[in-house]
């Protein structure tokens, strides 16, 4: 139980990177398109490294 915490954390993070990835592309607006997938791509990368180093302990 204690593992499971800090994993849907992680899980999060991964979620929402990629929502912020679709939502950016399907945004009407310019810097939208250009700054939330960057942010997604970021989430989901920092995400899934937490992600994968709490699974290898």
């Amino acid at each position: 139980m204690a593992r499971l915490i800090p994993l849907l954390s992680r899980l999060i993070f991964l979620l929402g990177g990629l929502f912020l990835v679709f939502f950016g592309f399907a945004a009407g607006n310019a810097t939208l398109m250009l700054l939330l997938p960057g942010f997604g791509v970021y989430f989901m990368a920092k995400g899934a490294f937490f992600m994968g180093s709490l699974l290898s302990s």
